[in-house]
């Protein structure tokens, strides 16, 4: 890194303005030792500042980034921006960073194509011992990008610096169906590891893009994702887009849920501002309906219209009142209630609604959800042909009348069925939990489950990424969750 180290001492309140709000941060005390210890070995740089999540989006979603970098001058230049024509901007940010040793005090404004930005502090500081501190500038540009071309910019009273980056996502009906998790911030390392986590995350391959400045060649670096190295050891970071920022995306395999991505930085202090993870599928929760945004309550009814349409629609067959949300959180509204056995811990799920209890207080929203004895089909309809990838099903437990299916249909007709038995999943009552298990739609192998073994069969020719419909059959109580999916 081409900047001095620095050590500060003492503790402080510190207030800044932000826009219209005033916000406190308590600086760290900091040691009155000299930065470098006896021999010339350097006090490592803890990664006590770590990237948190700005923002998730999933469908048929992409995201543009862009890094220029800078030798510590003034901040200006341009970004090109290459998307698809007709794409809609669903969010743009302009992130500056900086690593001066007054950032605290000095606040940056912005003209970003012609646009002003009024003056704004750090949104992020990272006041390291020893060290510099390294600090973050986020300015919202949405407005102002309005698809390909280039976009000037300059970051007026910014003159210790490295690199900034434009982030850009963005929508389009040609796009592959994924899931993005953005995490910002301003961590400064020096021979030191940060970890951030990714939540919410579907089980599928994908990338992690990462962008960091004030890095020079160096000695070992690597980059693990669930502890699994996925790039190093080796000098990752080494102004690959020039003095002195780097900008790099690594393949990567995402698993379901939170993953831990693990930076670590030998001999090169640098700062790292930006990553993202970036998921071939997107996972439906159920939290929300399929555009990612609009919320599901308790005992909602579902059906489409009005519900769903834009990848999925769902429908039922069958002795029941109809597809329905129950929210399966242990403490929640269903607790105590009659499907104790449906409390799994995984909020929302998908249930087939007893006929005996539909009644409606409010239209739309059964007053009691319970999931129906007689069972039925939940059907997923596919807007377009998809691959579906997985499904959670939850309390296939005990009792004949309990053995279920999956059945996928292509868009020549030919199926896949999947024949999952009693006793596949736990009984959380009775066995404990977890009470549901992830059936994989993409193999063929049998897939043992608590005391039987799920299998497969399909029609010659079947084709999983052409997928137009989706059958779960449920022979009694149960519910499903986390349908994942991708493009074909």
């Amino acid at each position: 890194m081409k900047h001095p180290l620095c050590s500060l001492v003492g503790t402080a309140a510190l207030a800044f303005v932000v826009g219209s709000e005033v916000h406190a941060q308590r600086l760290r005390r900091m040691s009155t030792s000299p930065p470098f210890l006896p021999g010339g070995a350097s006090r490592p740089l803890e990664g006590d500042s770590p990237l948190t999540e700005l923002a998730r989006f999933a469908g048929r979603v992409d995201v543009f980034v862009q890094a220029l970098p800078y030798n510590s001058g003034p901040t200006s230049g341009t970004f090109d921006v290459g998307i698809p024509g007709g794409a809609t901007i669903l969010h743009a940010w302009l992130l500056i960073t900086s690593f001066d040793h007054d950032a605290t005090s000095i606040p940056v404004s912005l003209d970003f194509a012609g646009d002003l930005h009024p003056a704004r502090f750090p949104d992020v500081i990272d006041l390291a011992l020893f060290h510099s501190p390294a600090s973050l500038y986020r300015f919202d540009v949405t407005s102002s990008v309005g698809g390909s071309g280039s976009y000037p910019y300059t970051a007026a009273t910014n003159t210790v610096h490295y690199g900034d980056a434009l982030v850009v996502v963005y929508e389009h009906p040609s796009l592959p169906l994924r899931t993005l998790a953005l995490h910002d911030g301003a961590e400064g390392l020096f021979m030191a590891t940060s970890s951030t986590t990714f939540q919410g995350m579907p089980s599928a391959s994908g990338e992690l893009t990462l962008f960091v400045q004030a890095d020079n060649p160096s000695d070992l670096e690597e980059v693990r994702l669930n502890g699994l190295t996925v790039a190093g050891p080796a000098d990752l970071f080494a102004a690959n887009l020039g003095n002195y920022a780097s900008l790099v995306t690594l393949p990567v395999a995402v698993q379901s849920g939170a993953n831990e991505m693990d930076f670590t930085t030998s001999d090169d202090h640098l700062g790292l501002n930006l990553a993202i993870l970036a998921a071939n599928a997107v996972g439906l929760g159920f939290d929300t309906e399929d555009d990612f945004a609009t919320p599901l309550v308790n005992g909602q009814a579902l059906s489409s219209p009005p519900h769903f349409g834009r990848l999925v629609s769902i429908s039922s067959i069958g002795p029941n009142a109809g597809a329905a949300i129950f929210d399966a959180s242990p403490g929640g509204p269903n607790d105590p209630g009659q499907d104790l056995d449906l409390l799994v811990g995984r909020g929302n799920v998908v249930i087939l609604q007893d006929p005996q209890a539909s009644t409606q207080g409010m239209p739309g929203v059964f007053d009691r959800p319970n999931d129906a004895q007689g069972g039925g089909d939940l059907v997923f309809s596919f807007a377009a042909p998809l691959r579906p990838l997985s499904l959670v099903l939850i309390d296939i437990d005990a009792g004949t009348s309990q053995a279920s299916s999956v059945r996928m249909t292509d868009a020549a007709g030919r199926e896949r069925t999947y024949l999952v038995p009693p006793r596949w999943t736990e009984d959380l009552l009775l066995d404990g939990p977890t009470g549901w298990r992830t059936l994989d739609l993409q193999s063929l192998a049998p897939q043992p489950g608590f005391q039987s073994i799920a299998t497969a069969t399909q029609s010659p020719g079947f084709d999983p990424a052409s997928v137009v419909r989706l059958t779960v059959h449920l022979g009694s109580s149960g519910a499903v969750d986390d349908l994942v999916l991708a493009s074909g």
